[in-house]
């Protein structure tokens, strides 16, 4: 667990300091390097998380990590998202596909799922948002009865531009 801990911490100072370095990369201008800190106060999936998200002129990249408290028991979930991006003036939406290690007691299990967000700006580099997410992961004692469960919320999002 330690060792994909510290993988995921190298990737994401990697990805950060390449993109604050080189501005044009194979893939189009990388507009903004944003962070942000997601919560649901839903009764059945309360959850609070941090996002580091690079967009691109049409599409995102993003790393996730996140608390979970569903069915009495509380998970933490990290991974990354990609998608597909659209600009206003003062607004950004973000449509993806979501891959995840949910880590429940002592276990790691694998998730997916889609997300979409929509962003408002308050000012150049300050924005909150909406998002509706969506994972499915496998919680099976054995192999030979396999199990999935959803978990669906509603995110309230804030967040800067860096």
């Amino acid at each position: 667990m330690k060792g994909i801990k510290t993988i995921l911490l190298i990737m994401c100072i990697s990805w950060g300091t390449y993109a604050q370095m080189y501005n044009r990369s194979y893939y189009g201008d990388m507009d903004y390097l944003s962070i942000s800190i997601n919560t649901s106060s839903q009764l059945k999936h309360q959850n609070i998380g941090i996002q580091l998200k690079g967009d691109f002129d049409t599409w995102y990249a993003a790393f996730n990590l996140e608390r979970l408290k569903h069915d009495n028991n509380t998970l933490y979930q990290y991974g990354f998202s990609v998608g597909k991006l659209w600009k206003e003036t003062q607004r950004k939406y973000f449509l993806g596909a979501r891959a995840n290690i949910i880590k429940i007691d002592v276990y790691n299990k694998p998730s997916f799922g889609l997300e979409a967000e929509a962003n408002q700006y308050i000012t150049h580099n300050l924005f909150i948002g909406l998002g509706l997410t969506s994972d499915i992961y496998w919680n099976s004692p054995n192999i030979q009865t396999p199990t999935s469960k959803q978990i669906t919320r509603l995110n309230i999002k804030i967040g800067i531009d860096l």
